[in-house]
């Protein structure tokens, strides 16, 4: 019988966001009160202080009791994929069977919260370790114009994943559910804004059990968002080079030489971004759709492997497809 799920933890990144973590936070709350009485299990907030350099800090002591959560104040900051690889840890210290991870910032819709429960708990038989957000399975949820530049250069990634046997629609959502217990599988090593890519690696690697959730698209003006992060993050490098970045983590991992395909898929990107005026709820689908089918014939599952399988102490097929001694067949 399956073991039944009794502790969850909600754990928040978060950077320089005085000016919207108390509504958001003050929502999380209400949903934390629906969960535990919907489904009695204990449901924790935990919100990581990633270095903010504004007064996001003595805003969140402010109001911890009253919003009933706790608070990690890193000295520094660290990045997204360190913050998030730091909530994993606490989760597996204290022992809790899944840890959802939300965005702080306002872009995640917090009444999805108490839905992801609940789809967690109705499906605890099905073993799922990861249930991901996504904002583009559902035309018909809340739309907001996402941007360009990011939607495209996530639909040129998601297609790349999906060519390693993922079946994703948005690979960068960054609301999820994982399974605690299977956290420890995972070798994640990047603390930017590119773990998520080594992480859907690794999951594949381990043969993770992946299902996408729909959420609302809701994209923050992009000038605010400029004001509290530097132009020198990754994520407002030139679409190319974010691109390059990703593909890079993918080629490391399946031991695979993709700087041809990297152009090509520079080129897509390019394509779309200037042909295209804007990403709209009416042609989003089709984009996608498009880009993916270009994707699919660079036929990436026939390139092959370049990792060294001596090191392996496993016999190697040589192609993708029908290799199961490095991590990089199709599973």
């Amino acid at each position: 019988m399956k073991k039944p799920i009794n502790k969850i933890l909600l754990f928040l990144p978060c950077y320089n966001e005085a000016e919207n973590c108390v509504s958001v936070l003050k929502e999380i709350k209400q949903e934390k009160e629906k969960v535990e009485e919907r489904h009695a299990i204990n449901f924790d907030v935990l919100v990581i202080n990633d270095g903010s350099t504004d007064i996001t800090a003595d805003t969140l002591k402010n109001h911890q009791s009253l919003f009933e959560f706790q608070v990690l104040n890193l000295p520094q900051n660290k990045g997204y994929g360190y913050v998030i690889k730091r909530g994993f840890q606490i989760a597996q210290q204290k022992s809790y069977d899944y840890v959802i991870s939300f965005d702080i910032d306002g872009q995640h819709e917090s009444q999805f919260i108490s839905q992801f429960v609940d789809f967690l708990i109705q499906n605890n038989t099905n073993n799922y370790d990861i249930v991901s957000g996504s904002r583009y399975l559902d035309a018909k949820l809340f739309w907001q114009q996402p941007w360009k530049d990011r939607f495209l250069v996530n639909t040129v990634i998601t297609g790349v994943l999906n060519t390693f046997g993922f079946s994703f629609t948005d690979a960068f959502c960054g609301f999820k559910a994982y399974r605690v217990d299977r956290l420890s599988k995972l070798n994640l090593t990047l603390d930017g804004y590119e773990m998520p890519i080594q992480l859907w690696m690794e999951a594949q690697k381990n043969n993770f059990h992946i299902v996408e959730k729909s959420v609302p698209v809701i994209y923050k003006d992009r000038d605010m968002i400029m004001k509290k992060r530097t132009s020198e993050s990754f994520l407002f490098k030139e679409g190319e080079k974010r691109i390059e970045k990703y593909v890079n983590i993918i080629a490391q991992f399946a031991g695979y030489n993709l700087s041809e395909e990297i152009v090509y898929l520079q080129d897509i990107f390019r394509s779309y971004f200037n042909s295209i005026e804007e990403i709209t709820q009416s042609n989003f689908e089709t984009v996608r759709r498009h880009i993916f089918g270009e994707i699919d014939s660079l036929k990436l599952e026939t390139k092959p492997c370049l990792i060294d399988t001596a090191q392996l102490g496993g016999e190697h097929n040589g192609h993708r497809a029908g290799c199961t001694c490095c991590g990089c067949a199709s599973r």
